[in-house]
């Protein structure tokens, strides 16, 4: 039996079959790749979202850190302040048995604010980058220094009294500055 060309025909109903199977099997084909590239860039987008939500959290902690030391730093200049005051006053009034335990408290705060300081530094180190952490650390130094000429000054014989007072007055003024210096350098830090 031979086969003749009309026998490989398609009619043209066959064509339309043929041709709308494979119309849709390439849309398949193209609706798959296009789904699977959505769900990449949406992944993307949710790993994006993700990463910076925890990039704004780790900024927030680190704002935050900086912001309780700072506070504490404060506390201690306060406590200082205040202790000077008292100091001074019963100096004034020696017999004054209400102003001494006012100093006596004073002087407990001043202690416990010093602690403060150097325990919120500790803290800082744990959320911050070592750039911070090294600005905290000068800081402290300060504090230490103000520390160290308030034990002088209250140590310091009626001859030494003077030099005692210019020495805290320098220290306190270098803390005032490093406060400053640090409040720049931190801003510039958390901004970069």
């Amino acid at each position: 039996m031979a086969s003749t060309v009309d026998d490989f025909a398609m009619d043209a109903a066959m064509q339309g079959v043929l041709i709308g199977a494979a119309a849709t099997a390439l849309g398949g084909v193209l609706a798959w790749f296009g789904a699977k590239t959505q769900a990449k860039s949406a992944l993307r987008a949710v790993e994006m979202q993700a990463r910076a939500q925890r990039d704004d959290g780790l900024w927030q902690m680190r704002r935050d850190a900086h912001a309780v030391f700072l506070r504490s730093v404060e506390t201690f200049r306060s406590a200082m302040g205040q202790l000077i005051a008292c100091q001074d006053f019963v100096d004034g009034h020696p017999g004054h048995e209400r102003a001494r335990s006012d100093m006596d408290r004073a002087f407990d705060q001043f202690q416990a604010a010093f602690k403060e300081v150097h325990r919120e530094r500790l803290v800082l180190a744990l959320s911050v980058e070592d750039e911070e952490e090294r600005a905290a650390r000068m800081l402290g130094t300060r504090v230490d220094e103000c520390f160290q000429a308030m034990g002088r000054r209250d140590g310091a014989s009626e001859g030494q009294r003077m030099s005692a007072e210019t020495a805290l007055d320098a220290s306190s003024a270098g803390l005032a500055r490093g406060i400053r210096e640090y409040v720049t350098g931190v801003r510039a830090i958390l901004k970069g």
